[in-house]
């Protein structure tokens, strides 16, 4: 309990942007008057955040050139290792788009020394090559991505595990709030002394899984790295994820937590500040520890009132599946907003333009999102359970644009019902 009281104490603050003396960048990429998007936000956060300007696109586009950056380094160093043979198949490079199959392009090439036979069009291929040379040549490729990739990154972990506490702390902050009386004083001690051991991994590097791992051995943390790089990679591509896992190594059971590089690389200053990840990451990392704090509560009822709204709440034309299939990851974005909500608190005197910098650069990961019987749409998530808060209403004085159609609406917490004044 020490731990968590230590942890309370050097993390809790009153506002980020305060603490760093900062207001952090903006890109605003429309036209509309402060007065206007204040007004909008409150009706229809979705399309103001996912569908006007630029964000997605941009977010993306951030990311991704660090992937290619890499992808280009990894092809020079792998063709110059190779260029012997890849140059006698007819490949004078290797790129990001030919490094899994260059003999997709270069079938029959020329790969007899006798060069007179092959101008006379007498090509021999040796079709053994591709059963061993192309295995080794994408291994090799894929090897040094994640190598020059992890040298990008290895800068911002600190930065990123930072962030990754500061949250954490106000989750645990969170939880003991809604959860004091209604578990046991053991059952939330256990649930706050196993969210402050948890480990959060934003890449593969050598330092990031040290940073978290430093009293396992080198195979075990391989093992770890090569988790991470399953979960997050598919070749050389890399889309925002995350996900919590429970592990047990060497007999002792570990919460894990992974981040992979979009999820941080899209921000505004691409994961370089506290503030940049902070901005992009809160809603993903607390929902991520939700997770773990849910784990603790599954054989408990601290969760029915709150399914049975969201029951009521989503109607069944709406959802692919059953309200109950949605369930665990509902629970998971519930200490998300809730996370999301004391930041607005924090913020209360910031300007209408930062706060809603704020819930952009959070929300933005959730665009275009479909229902996929597990999680509810990018579109639902923003329009009905973030926005459906006391705290974002009060933030961006949503009462102020009610007209006289506009109904009190219901936010689903774990005492049921809420009502709050905010458009449908």
């Amino acid at each position: 309990m020490k731990l968590i009281k230590l942890l309370i104490i050097i993390f809790s603050f009153n506002s980020l942007a305060d603490s760093f003396g900062v207001c952090g960048p903006k890109e605003n990429s429309y036209d509309d008057t402060q007065e206007t998007v204040a007004s909008l936000i409150c009706k229809d956060p979705y399309s103001l955040i996912c569908e006007k300007g630029k964000a997605v696109e941009t977010f993306h586009a951030r990311a991704n050139k660090y992937f290619k950056r890499a992808a280009d380094r990894s092809g020079h160093i792998v063709y110059e290792r190779n260029k012997f043979i890849l140059n006698r198949l007819g490949v004078t490079k290797l790129d990001e788009k030919n490094y899994d199959d260059v003999f997709r392009f270069h079938t029959y090439a020329c790969i007899d020394d006798n060069l007179i036979e092959c101008q006379l069009g007498q090509i021999e291929y040796d079709p053994s090559i591709p059963q061993w040379f192309q295995d080794d040549l994408e291994e090799q490729f894929v090897d040094e991505f994640y190598y020059n990739l992890n040298q990008e990154l290895d800068p911002k972990i600190d930065v990123a595990h930072h962030v990754f506490n500061r949250i954490k702390s106000e989750l645990m902050q969170v939880v003991e709030k809604e959860l004091k009386g209604r578990v046991s004083s053991k059952k939330l001690k256990d649930i706050l002394h196993s969210l402050a051991i948890t480990k959060g991994v934003f890449s593969s590097s050598d330092k990031s899984v040290q940073l978290n791992f430093p009293f396992l051995s080198d195979l075990d943390r391989e093992n770890i790295q090569m988790r991470y790089e399953s979960f997050c990679y598919r070749g050389i591509k890399s889309d925002p994820n995350a996900m919590y896992f429970s592990e047990k190594i060497k007999n002792r059971e570990f919460d894990i937590t992974m981040f992979c590089p979009g999820d941080y690389l899209g921000g505004l200053e691409e994961g370089s500040t506290l503030l940049d990840i902070y901005n992009s990451m809160s809603l993903m990392i607390a929902h991520e520890l939700g997770h773990q704090v849910n784990k603790h509560l599954k054989n408990t009822k601290v969760f029915k009132r709150f399914n049975e709204c969201m029951g009521k709440f989503f109607s069944r034309d709406e959802l692919k599946s059953s309200a109950s299939s949605y369930e665990d990851e509902a629970h998971a974005d519930f200490w998300a907003k809730r996370v999301i909500g004391k930041q607005l608190d924090d913020m209360k005197d910031s300007s209408i333009t930062r706060k809603l910098e704020f819930i952009k650069g959070n929300s933005v990961i959730l665009c275009g999102s479909e229902d996929d019987s597990i999680h509810h749409s990018g579109q639902a998530r923003i329009n009905r359970v973030i926005r459906m808060t006391r705290q974002f209403s009060d933030a961006f004085n949503c009462s102020k644009y009610l007209h006289k159609k506009s109904k009190r609406q219901v936010e689903c917490s774990i005492t049921g019902f809420g009502l709050i004044s905010i458009h449908r």
